[in-house]
């Protein structure tokens, strides 16, 4: 990831709650740098060649599926 994206991601999740924020930032970083591509969109598998460690993966699965936070609240903040 560039040092842009990483500001893009940090700035967009600095807001949610400790923990979610990190989880998802592992989540979201996974998504803009196209690990999924090689791994046919499987998530476990992208989140792992992301460098991440099984308890990480696990955290930033669990952000998605049971984090606090709003997808629209964030498409709003991604678009400003």
């Amino acid at each position: 990831m560039t040092n842009y994206t990483i500001r893009v991601l940090v700035t967009l999740l600095h807001r949610l709650l400790v923990g979610t924020n990190l989880a998802l930032f592992h989540f979201m970083g996974m998504m803009v740098s196209g690990a999924r591509l090689p791994n046919r969109g499987a998530m476990f598998p992208a989140l792992k060649a992301t460098g991440l460690s099984d308890a990480a993966m696990r955290r930033a699965w669990g952000a998605v599926r049971n984090g606090a936070w709003q997808r629209a609240v964030l498409l709003r903040l991604w678009r400003e």
